[in-house]
């Protein structure tokens, strides 16, 4: 037995991912989990729900008795405000934001900043749970994440900003390939610190050799926001981050087969050949700690499209689980359903209520089913954990 450390992973996927993780929060919110939440690794839909959660908990981590009436607040904003357009608006329509057509992220944070009015900074967060907000450096090709009041990456440095606005760091987390251009940043106007060795102990001053930075979606990286939790070279968790049970939501779409033979369409050939490596790169990732999950015990994730009934079925045939009692009759989604959520667009456009209602419930379901088959020891108590015999509902995947 173990005090519980929960890490959560909330992957990227736009306004789906959002509402997906919404569904995911309730259902720990409801097993009393909330409060065991250490650290929280958010990419773009991610990290919009994130930043909705602080700013309405007055940036805290939103507990139990609260977290209702936020809930109601959000489906409420991601179903009558539509950010997509007002950034749209924002871009094209006041020239004065014509210098941004090749840095839209920074766009984004104006919409974000007062379309959604969430106007603190870094420095007004807490220090639990913390909180990574990770993006992707064009530069570098490396993860760029916000932390501790800090940015960077391990090749350009890191700088201090409790000043930066959380809206910057959503923006720069949102900014997805296709639809949103980079954050740009001047590398003159931080100071950067960086360590001369990898082993040195403290890092030095240092003058990044690159006079801009433009940051783009984490996605691009790491769709699932696994990196500052999983150690991929050892397939275990990263006893640095302070976690010892993780949590990975994963609202990524799921690549689908299409017919982008014509050769005029080079553009939309070119981009799917970026879905299919990031389609692979993801199915590594997720073949990794899968893997990890099934011999230790140490999370489960949560993967859209999945639904409960299914779930239960695995977990009784392959793994010979018992179903607790309130889990056998219960009313689950039908798999169409669950696919339906799944296929919903990448995107920052207003949702509709029913959208939002099935989507936020196929994340509560999949939470639901497992933890109850796959976790039962982790809710029956708050402050300790037993991994003896926890099994994910995932399956260890061979290499082709």
């Amino acid at each position: 037995m173990r005090d519980l450390k929960i890490g959560l992973a909330l992957s990227g996927g736009g306004v789906r991912a959002a509402t997906y993780h919404l569904g995911v929060l309730r259902c720990l919110k409801e097993k009393q989990l909330l409060g065991n939440v250490h650290y929280v690794s958010t990419v773009s839909g991610g990290s919009l729900l994130t930043g909705l959660l602080f700013h309405l908990s007055k940036n805290q981590w939103p507990t139990d008795e609260i977290f209702s009436d936020v809930h109601q607040k959000i489906k409420t904003l991601l179903t009558k405000k539509n950010l997509q357009s007002d950034f749209i608006v924002r871009l094209f329509c006041y020239p004065w934001n014509w210098r941004f057509l090749s840095s839209g992220a920074n766009v984004v944070s104006q919409s974000i900043q007062e379309y959604w009015e969430i106007d603190s900074k870094l420095g007004d967060l807490p220090q639990k749970p913390v909180w990574s907000i990770n993006g992707t450096s064009v530069e570098t090709g490396k993860r760029w994440r916000f932390k501790n009041n800090t940015m960077g990456d391990y090749e350009i440095g890191y700088a201090s900003l409790s000043d930066f606005k959380i809206a910057d760091a959503m923006a720069v987390s949102a900014a997805f390939p296709g639809g949103i251009t980079p954050y740009r940043i001047n590398t003159n106007d931080f100071k950067w610190l960086k360590r001369k060795n990898w082993d040195d102990p403290d890092p030095v001053p240092y003058k990044p050799k690159f006079h801009q930075l433009h940051l783009a979606d984490g996605g691009l990286y790491d769709n699932l926001g696994i990196e500052p939790f999983f150690d991929h070279s050892k397939g275990a968790l990263k006893s640095k981050s302070g976690i010892n049970w993780l949590i990975v939501s994963d609202a990524g779409s799921r690549l689908k087969s299409e017919n982008r033979a014509p050769s005029f369409r080079f553009l939309k050939r070119l981009l799917r050949m970026t879905d299919i490596i990031s389609d692979q790169v993801r199915s590594l990732r997720i073949r990794n700690i899968s893997n990890s999950f099934i011999t230790q015990g140490n999370g489960i994730l949560l993967g859209i499209g999945e639904n409960g009934s299914g779930i239960i079925t695995r977990a009784k045939k392959k793994y010979h689980r018992v179903i607790p009692h309130d889990l056998r009759n219960y009313d689950w989604l039908e798999p169409s359903q669950c696919i339906e959520a799944g296929n919903y667009k990448t995107t920052l456009k207003r949702m509709s209520e029913s959208d939002f209602d099935l989507i936020e419930r196929c994340g509560y379901e999949v939470t639901l089913a497992n933890l109850g088959v796959y976790a039962s020891d982790i809710t029956t108590t708050r402050s300790e954990i037993s991994t003896t015999n926890v099994r994910p509902n995932v399956e260890i995947i061979p290499a082709e």
